[in-house]
């Protein structure tokens, strides 16, 4: 199974509720911290990236994905505006890529 569709712990993906985000002509939407560990079988993931993709209707109206990079340990931090930001606050479609992957 292809790592991208496989997200064996996002522990992050609680942390994110649904509220509104704003107008998007307005000030920037409201963040929440999101961090994490990505492993698969049972091992870290060593590299790559997680993407939250908010979900339009469901507090994603911005439209600014929060991502970072996976540390050799397996953790990761999101930003979207500012280093260590997180994600705005609303639903989101977690994704993780990871170079190397055929």
């Amino acid at each position: 199974m292809r790592i991208n569709t496989m997200i064996a712990a996002v522990a992050a993906w609680g942390c994110i509720a649904v509220a509104g985000c704003g107008d998007p002509g307005g000030p920037r939407p409201e963040t929440a911290k999101v961090h994490g560990k990505v492993v698969y079988n049972g091992k870290p993931v060593t590299k790559g990236t997680v993407t939250f993709v908010p979900i339009l209707g469901k507090g994603g109206e911005s439209g600014e994905s929060g991502n970072g990079p996976i540390e050799s340990d397996g953790s990761f931090t999101l930003t979207t505006f500012n280093t260590g930001d997180g994600a705005i606050i609303g639903q989101h479609n977690p994704q993780v890529g990871r170079a190397g992957l055929p």
